[in-house]
Protein backbone atom coordinates (compact mmCIF):
# COMPACT_ATOMS: atom_id res chain seq x y z
CA UNK A 1 0.00 0.00 0.00
CA UNK A 2 1.15 3.55 -0.95
CA UNK A 3 1.13 6.32 1.64
CA UNK A 4 -1.21 8.38 -0.31
CA UNK A 5 -3.80 5.31 -0.49
CA UNK A 6 -4.77 4.91 3.23
CA UNK A 7 -7.93 5.54 4.15
CA UNK A 8 -9.04 9.48 5.30
CA UNK A 9 -9.34 10.39 8.39
CA UNK A 10 -6.33 7.56 9.97
CA UNK A 11 -5.39 7.12 13.14
CA UNK A 12 -1.27 6.28 13.56
CA UNK A 13 -0.44 5.52 16.78
CA UNK A 14 3.28 7.09 18.22
CA UNK A 15 4.97 4.13 19.19
CA UNK A 16 7.20 6.55 21.41
CA UNK A 17 4.68 5.88 24.01
CA UNK A 18 6.08 2.15 24.65
CA UNK A 19 9.15 2.60 24.86
CA UNK A 20 11.00 0.35 26.52
CA UNK A 21 8.10 -2.22 25.96
CA UNK A 22 7.56 -4.77 23.57
CA UNK A 23 7.46 -3.00 20.38
CA UNK A 24 7.20 -5.84 17.64
CA UNK A 25 3.73 -7.20 19.91
CA UNK A 26 2.58 -3.90 20.06
CA UNK A 27 2.92 -2.83 16.82
CA UNK A 28 0.96 -6.33 15.99
CA UNK A 29 -1.71 -5.75 18.08
CA UNK A 30 -2.07 -2.07 16.26
CA UNK A 31 -2.13 -3.49 13.24
CA UNK A 32 -5.09 -6.00 14.96
CA UNK A 33 -6.99 -2.83 16.07
CA UNK A 34 -7.26 -1.55 11.98
CA UNK A 35 -4.13 0.87 12.08
CA UNK A 36 -2.22 1.48 8.77
CA UNK A 37 0.29 3.75 9.57
CA UNK A 38 2.65 3.32 12.48
CA UNK A 39 4.45 6.80 13.62
CA UNK A 40 8.15 6.30 14.80
CA UNK A 41 9.96 9.36 16.61
CA UNK A 42 13.64 8.95 16.18
CA UNK A 43 15.48 11.77 18.39
CA UNK A 44 18.85 12.92 18.16
CA UNK A 45 20.05 15.57 20.74
CA UNK A 46 20.53 18.62 20.56
CA UNK A 47 18.12 19.21 18.03
CA UNK A 48 15.89 18.13 20.52
CA UNK A 49 15.61 17.79 24.16
CA UNK A 50 14.18 13.98 24.94
CA UNK A 51 15.44 10.56 23.70
CA UNK A 52 13.24 8.97 21.16
CA UNK A 53 13.05 5.71 19.81
CA UNK A 54 16.31 3.68 18.62
CA UNK A 55 17.37 3.06 14.89
CA UNK A 56 18.00 -0.87 16.66
CA UNK A 57 13.55 0.21 17.65
CA UNK A 58 13.21 0.65 14.19
CA UNK A 59 14.77 -2.47 12.78
CA UNK A 60 13.34 -4.66 15.48
CA UNK A 61 9.71 -3.78 14.56
CA UNK A 62 10.69 -3.25 10.44
CA UNK A 63 8.13 -5.18 8.14
CA UNK A 64 6.64 -6.95 11.63
CA UNK A 65 3.36 -6.07 10.28
CA UNK A 66 1.56 -4.89 7.04
CA UNK A 67 1.63 -1.06 8.15
CA UNK A 68 3.25 1.72 6.68
CA UNK A 69 6.23 3.46 8.79
CA UNK A 70 6.66 7.11 9.27
CA UNK A 71 9.21 7.98 10.79
CA UNK A 72 9.60 11.35 12.74
CA UNK A 73 12.87 12.72 12.70
CA UNK A 74 13.87 15.10 15.07
CA UNK A 75 17.60 15.39 14.26
CA UNK A 76 20.39 17.89 12.77
CA UNK A 77 22.68 14.93 10.74
CA UNK A 78 19.79 14.86 8.23
CA UNK A 79 22.21 12.70 5.55
CA UNK A 80 23.39 10.59 7.95
CA UNK A 81 20.10 9.92 9.61
CA UNK A 82 17.72 10.23 6.87
CA UNK A 83 19.39 7.90 4.77
CA UNK A 84 19.60 5.08 7.76
CA UNK A 85 16.17 5.16 7.82
CA UNK A 86 15.88 5.05 4.04
CA UNK A 87 17.71 2.49 3.52
CA UNK A 88 16.27 0.32 6.36
CA UNK A 89 13.48 0.61 4.72
CA UNK A 90 11.00 3.56 5.65
CA UNK A 91 7.91 4.40 3.86
CA UNK A 92 7.76 8.25 5.06
CA UNK A 93 10.62 10.31 6.23
CA UNK A 94 9.59 13.21 8.06
CA UNK A 95 12.06 16.18 9.08
CA UNK A 96 12.22 19.76 11.06
CA UNK A 97 12.30 22.50 8.49
CA UNK A 98 14.04 24.49 11.35
CA UNK A 99 17.61 22.52 10.47
CA UNK A 100 21.06 23.94 9.66
CA UNK A 101 21.42 23.27 6.42
CA UNK A 102 18.07 23.29 4.84
CA UNK A 103 19.99 22.99 1.26
CA UNK A 104 20.89 19.68 2.34
CA UNK A 105 17.21 18.96 3.15
CA UNK A 106 16.04 19.81 0.11
CA UNK A 107 18.47 17.98 -1.66
CA UNK A 108 17.47 14.43 0.40
CA UNK A 109 13.99 15.10 -0.24
CA UNK A 110 14.46 14.63 -3.91
CA UNK A 111 16.59 11.94 -3.07
CA UNK A 112 14.01 10.15 -1.16
CA UNK A 113 10.89 10.85 -3.76
CA UNK A 114 13.64 9.29 -6.54
CA UNK A 115 13.66 5.86 -4.14
CA UNK A 116 10.16 5.87 -4.90
CA UNK A 117 9.41 6.90 -0.52
CA UNK A 118 7.72 9.65 0.36
CA UNK A 119 8.54 12.84 2.72
CA UNK A 120 7.10 14.88 4.90
CA UNK A 121 7.98 18.04 7.05
CA UNK A 122 7.36 18.74 10.35
CA UNK A 123 6.36 22.49 12.55
CA UNK A 124 6.78 23.04 16.49
CA UNK A 125 4.77 24.68 18.43
CA UNK A 126 7.83 27.83 18.78
CA UNK A 127 8.78 27.66 15.19
CA UNK A 128 7.18 29.80 12.06
CA UNK A 129 5.91 28.55 9.12
CA UNK A 130 8.27 30.34 7.18
CA UNK A 131 10.45 26.78 8.55
CA UNK A 132 7.98 24.95 6.51
CA UNK A 133 7.22 26.83 3.30
CA UNK A 134 10.29 25.99 1.09
CA UNK A 135 9.89 22.46 0.70
CA UNK A 136 6.03 22.09 0.15
CA UNK A 137 6.68 21.02 -3.36
CA UNK A 138 8.50 18.36 -2.06
CA UNK A 139 6.80 16.64 0.77
CA UNK A 140 3.27 14.54 0.67
CA UNK A 141 2.69 15.03 4.36
CA UNK A 142 2.90 18.34 7.12
CA UNK A 143 3.41 17.26 10.34
CA UNK A 144 2.19 19.70 12.94
CA UNK A 145 2.98 19.65 16.40
CA UNK A 146 0.91 19.71 19.35
CA UNK A 147 3.81 20.09 21.97
CA UNK A 148 7.16 20.64 21.84
CA UNK A 149 8.68 17.32 20.88
CA UNK A 150 10.91 15.59 23.48
CA UNK A 151 9.01 13.42 25.97
CA UNK A 152 5.63 11.65 25.41
CA UNK A 153 2.90 13.04 27.27
CA UNK A 154 3.90 16.70 27.00
CA UNK A 155 1.06 19.50 27.92
CA UNK A 156 -0.51 21.07 24.64
CA UNK A 157 0.82 23.72 23.44
CA UNK A 158 -1.80 26.24 21.62
CA UNK A 159 0.37 27.81 18.86
CA UNK A 160 0.14 24.07 17.72
CA UNK A 161 -3.32 24.75 16.24
CA UNK A 162 -2.73 28.36 15.14
CA UNK A 163 -0.21 26.63 12.74
CA UNK A 164 -2.33 24.04 11.92
CA UNK A 165 -5.02 27.23 10.87
CA UNK A 166 -2.12 28.81 8.66
CA UNK A 167 -1.44 24.69 6.99
CA UNK A 168 -4.95 24.20 6.19
CA UNK A 169 -4.95 27.70 4.25
CA UNK A 170 -2.01 27.26 2.56
CA UNK A 171 -3.55 23.76 1.13
CA UNK A 172 -6.49 25.80 0.45
CA UNK A 173 -4.10 28.17 -1.72
CA UNK A 174 -1.96 25.32 -3.56
CA UNK A 175 -4.85 23.39 -4.18
CA UNK A 176 -6.40 26.69 -5.71
CA UNK A 177 -3.49 27.22 -7.96
CA UNK A 178 -3.28 23.13 -9.09
CA UNK A 179 -0.44 22.99 -7.00
CA UNK A 180 1.39 19.62 -5.52
CA UNK A 181 -1.00 18.36 -2.52
CA UNK A 182 0.05 16.98 0.93
CA UNK A 183 -1.82 15.53 3.77
CA UNK A 184 -1.62 17.40 7.70
CA UNK A 185 -0.80 14.94 10.38
CA UNK A 186 -1.18 16.47 14.23
CA UNK A 187 0.62 15.03 17.06
CA UNK A 188 0.21 16.09 20.44
CA UNK A 189 -2.55 15.63 23.04
CA UNK A 190 -5.01 13.93 20.37
CA UNK A 191 -7.83 11.90 21.90
CA UNK A 192 -11.06 11.23 21.88
CA UNK A 193 -12.21 14.43 22.98
CA UNK A 194 -10.32 16.71 20.08
CA UNK A 195 -10.30 13.92 17.46
CA UNK A 196 -12.97 15.34 16.32
CA UNK A 197 -12.34 19.17 16.87
CA UNK A 198 -8.81 18.66 14.80
CA UNK A 199 -10.46 16.81 11.65
CA UNK A 200 -13.12 19.43 11.46
CA UNK A 201 -9.87 21.80 10.68
CA UNK A 202 -8.44 19.84 8.09
CA UNK A 203 -6.10 17.01 9.82
CA UNK A 204 -6.00 13.89 7.93
CA UNK A 205 -4.11 11.86 10.19
CA UNK A 206 -4.36 12.02 13.79
CA UNK A 207 -1.46 10.77 15.72
CA UNK A 208 -1.78 9.54 18.92
CA UNK A 209 0.36 8.06 21.70
CA UNK A 210 -0.70 7.95 25.70
CA UNK A 211 -4.32 7.83 24.79
CA UNK A 212 -4.39 5.19 21.94
CA UNK A 213 -2.38 2.78 23.74
CA UNK A 214 -4.69 3.16 27.25
CA UNK A 215 -7.03 0.30 27.46
CA UNK A 216 -9.12 -1.53 24.10
CA UNK A 217 -6.49 -0.26 21.33
CA UNK A 218 -9.73 -1.10 18.68
CA UNK A 219 -12.10 0.83 20.59
CA UNK A 220 -9.70 3.72 21.20
CA UNK A 221 -9.10 4.02 17.24
CA UNK A 222 -12.96 4.50 16.80
CA UNK A 223 -13.58 7.08 19.50
CA UNK A 224 -10.66 9.25 17.70
CA UNK A 225 -12.52 8.83 14.31
CA UNK A 226 -16.02 9.09 15.97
Amino acid sequence: MDFLDLSLPSVSPSLLAKKGGDLVKEAKLCEEAGISLLHFDYMRPPFVDGTGLSKEDFLAIHRKTSCLEDVHLMTDEVEEDGLFFLNAGADILTFHGTISDPGQLLNLYRFIRCRGKRAGIAISPDASISSITPFLDLVDLVLIMGVIPGACGKSSDPRGEEHLKEVFQLREERRKNHKSDFLISFDGGVNAQNGRHLREEGVDILVSGSFFFQGDREENRKALLS
